[in-house]
């Protein structure tokens, strides 16, 4: 079993939310995306996961099984200054919403547990477009033979 969550699942999941219609959802994994992030907003990208393990897997007789936590990184991208909208933060503060709304508590496949808050913190003040990292995270079992 890998355990690795995929990250095209948390995407399509956050795509089929009707709240975020009109917004760009993707993953860095996408072909585009090198192109794609520097002039697309509003948009959520899927950025990244990291695993850590929970414990050493030795608790378990006849079959290796490892508890990990896995955190999610999902970065928030909004025009600072879109015409006809004065409120950058208004913008940014609605797709955090959006996004918290459609990811807390659901549970990816492959997860043992639904997604909790991990943290989330404001991008870059200085830069033309304003962002947000939101960090979610489960658990998951990574098991195989002894």
């Amino acid at each position: 079993m890998n355990a690795r969550l995929s990250i095209a699942a948390v995407a399509a999941h956050l795509r089929a939310q009707t709240a975020l219609a009109g917004v760009r959802v993707g993953t860095g994994y996408d072909r585009d995306y090198m192109t794609a992030f520097p002039k697309t907003w509003p948009a959520v990208w899927i950025a990244a996961q990291r695993l850590n393990r929970i414990d050493d897997g030795r608790a378990f007789s006849g079959q290796f099984r490892q508890h990990c936590k896995v955190d999610i990184a999902v970065r928030l991208v909004v025009q600072r200054y879109a015409d006809g909208s004065i409120d950058g933060e208004a913008r940014l503060n609605a797709l955090h919403d959006a996004v918290s709304d459609a990811l807390k508590d659901w549970t990816p496949s492959g997860a043992d547990e639904p997604l909790v808050w991990e943290s989330s913190q404001d991008g870059d003040a200085t830069e033309s477009v304003m962002t947000a990292d939101l960090i979610f995270s489960t658990t998951l079992t990574y098991a195989r033979a002894a």
